[in-house]
């Protein structure tokens, strides 16, 4: 568990949230269980906020990344 993530979508099944992850190679990835029929695809998770910012402009080139990709900050860490 990290308190940073690049969140780059929710889906309402864990199998889309992997399908999704996989197109995301070679970047590290994790579904997050965001709530109930809730799930989250998670890049690049650190414990330095500064690092995750670099890595989110990198990501955000990437053809996969949607444009409303966003860190999330777990403030409960």
């Amino acid at each position: 568990d990290f308190p940073y993530y690049i969140i780059i979508g929710s889906f309402s099944t864990r199998a889309n949230a992997e399908r999704f992850l996989a197109s995301a190679s070679p970047y590290p990835g994790t579904v997050l269980t965001a709530g109930r029929n809730l799930y989250v695809a998670a890049l690049c998770p650190g414990m330095d906020l500064a690092e995750v910012y670099e890595s989110y402009w990198k990501v955000r080139k990437e053809k996969f990344c949607p444009s409303n990709a966003w860190i999330l900050i777990d403030s409960f860490q």
